[in-house]
């Protein structure tokens, strides 16, 4: 199961977390989030979405992201796809930079608007074609690409940062922390926005607004797409009926389970079973 704040584990030998995923052709659709790490999606196959900053952006094939530290951002795949991620630790990037990053400057790589380098494509190309090679000749030659794609983000894809802005940015991600922690402990209960507002001392009117600014998507989605992820779960590990699995994920309803699943994987929870064992 997502939360909100995901801590990510690099690889100790490579410095980063490099992995790359393949979604089947139901979508996978990952929650919102964020991490302290600094992300790259380069989409190898298919297409991959992407919502941060209130925005959504298709990333289709030989297109790359890049998603800064602790930025809220949402993924799904609305179809067969095959993705390259690259997730480097804070503490790397602050080395590299020599401190400045997320202090004087953060990087802005979107090729869904702005065409990458040739340098970084070659860069991203060679990490995906080598992704599943072994050894140390493979692991230094990763690091060595690794190295050089820092260098290139570091030489051609700064963006100086508002200092007051971002003191504000780290206060509002700290009380959505709890908000979404709260959330994670409590989905299968009843969670009216009436209830949840009052529970963090706002408006409900005020909290929805608040919520969606920041999250990218409205409470009553998130909680939706926090139950349903929670359902998939189930549906692939256990061998419960699919009225106690919607029961447990605290749905009041099989029929709003089944509604809601639909619109999310545009299969029901029964063929969902049967594609994913």
């Amino acid at each position: 199961m997502s939360y909100l704040h995901e801590v990510i584990q690099p690889d100790e030998l490579l410095e980063v977390k490099l992995f790359d995923f393949k979604a089947d052709s139901y979508e996978r659709v990952i929650p919102p989030h964020w991490h302290a790490s600094v992300e790259l999606l380069y989409c190898i196959e298919g297409t991959l979405k992407i919502r941060k900053d209130n925005r959504e952006f298709l990333l289709k094939q030989g297109d790359v992201m890049l998603l800064n530290s602790n930025v809220v951002h949402s993924t799904n795949s609305p179809r067969a796809n095959h993705i390259l991620v690259i997730q480097i630790p804070y503490s790397f990037m602050q080395r590299v930079t020599e401190n400045a990053y997320n202090t004087t400057y953060i990087f802005e790589l979107n090729s869904v608007e702005q065409p990458v380098s040739s340098e970084i494509s070659v860069i991203l190309k060679t990490l995906a074609a080598e992704i599943s090679q072994v050894g140390l000749e493979a692991r230094l030659g990763k690091k060595i690409k690794l190295y050089q794609l820092s260098l290139e983000l570091i030489k051609y894809h700064q963006q100086r940062i508002d200092t007051n802005a971002r003191l504000k940015t780290i206060e509002i991600q700290e009380k959505m922390l709890v908000i979404v922690d709260y959330i994670k402990k409590h989905f299968q209960e009843e969670m009216p926005l009436e209830h949840i507002a009052e529970k963090f001392n706002y408006s409900a009117t005020y909290f929805s607004r608040f919520f969606k600014k920041n999250m990218g998507t409205t409470f009553s989605d998130y909680l939706t797409m926090i139950r349903i992820e929670y359902a998939q779960h189930l549906l692939t590990h256990s061998q419960w009926t699919i009225l106690d699995i919607s029961l447990a994920s605290g749905f009041n309803h099989v029929r709003t389970f089944f509604a809601a699943f639909q619109k999310y994987h545009q299969m029901s929870p029964s063929d969902f079973r049967k594609k994913t064992r």
